[in-house]
């Protein structure tokens, strides 16, 4: 057997020869002929579908012209921008396959530009945010300063003036009036109820979470409603003597805690008894002439 000789073809084609003298060509894919002197047409197999092929660099490449409906290398995807959905001169811009967004002009909203911006002219007013919440109608978040459907009225609720509840508007006077908590009431809902009835005569209810409220009284008054004068009671005048101590009594009257070397309604008296050395056992006895001697267990010490 001879060998097979190899002889170069065209366009980078490999030809062989072959027993009966003749040769055969291997071609690159892009040619044909007996020795690939041909270049094979690339939209002969008419790779664009519905789009027009065009064939480019010499025959070896080519590109699809798609219809404007459809995109992709070879026209198989769906190019919603080629409908032309953005209105009002908006450009279409394609998202992922088969979807689009629209860029709009800033007098235009809405999915494919439809809408006139109503925002646009900043219809609120004192740095209110607007917001469209269908065609025709908008809505504008105030600052705390400011109220109304445009935030053009100041809010008289700016300053908190309601101590237990909480500060509305009023729509007829465009006033500030409080809604006030549970347990309390007044202009400023500042008044307990339990205080309602003004129960402290000298002094100032207020609340309490224990009695429902206390009251606290102006000088010189005392008592759980401060119906007391301080001048009325006995101790006032400071009756105990030598250190002794006051104490008011269910009388409204005082008796004196006096310290162990007096005696005495007023520990007006030494005791006879310390004086005198007198045991333990012995008390001070108070005498009909008004003075004190010393009793003891068997005989008074005088």
């Amino acid at each position: 057997m001879r060998n097979k000789n190899k002889i170069s073809g065209f366009n980078n084609g490999t030809c062989v020869q072959l027993q009966n003298g003749g040769y055969s060509c291997l071609c690159l894919a892009t040619f044909t002929g007996t020795q690939c002197q041909t270049v094979l047409n690339p939209c002969s197999s008419t790779p664009c579908n519905t789009g027009t092929c065009v064939s480019i660099n010499n025959g070896l490449a080519y590109i699809c012209n798609c219809p404007p409906q459809l995109t992709g290398p070879t026209c198989l995807t769906a190019n919603p921008c080629g409908l032309q959905p953005c209105l009002n001169a908006g450009t279409c811009v394609l998202t992922s396959a088969g979807t689009y967004t629209c860029l709009c002009p800033i007098n235009y909203v809405g999915t494919n530009c439809q809408t006139y911006n109503l925002c646009l002219q900043n219809p609120c007013l004192n740095n209110g945010t607007c917001t469209m919440l269908t065609t025709s109608t908008i809505s504008c978040a105030c600052l705390t300063t400011y109220y109304g459907d445009r935030c053009q009225y100041l809010n008289p609720c700016q300053n908190p003036i309601c101590i237990h509840g909480i500060c509305q508007v009023n729509t007829l006077s465009l006033t500030a009036q409080c809604a006030c908590y549970a347990g309390w009431t007044g202009t400023y809902c500042d008044v307990l109820i339990a205080c309602l009835s003004n129960p402290c005569i000298y002094g100032t209810c207020v609340s309490s979470s224990s009695s429902g409220y206390i009251c606290n009284c102006i000088t010189g008054y005392y008592g759980l409603q401060c119906q007391y004068s301080i001048t009325q009671t006995p101790c006032q005048s400071n009756p105990c003597l030598n250190g002794g101590t006051c104490q008011l009594t269910t009388t409204n009257g005082y008796s004196c805690s006096c310290p162990a070397y007096y005696v005495g309604i007023n520990c007006q008296y030494i005791n006879p008894c310390l004086g005198l050395g007198a045991s333990s056992s012995c008390q001070p006895v108070l005498t009909p002439s008004g003075n004190y001697t010393c009793s003891c267990a068997t005989n008074p010490v005088n």
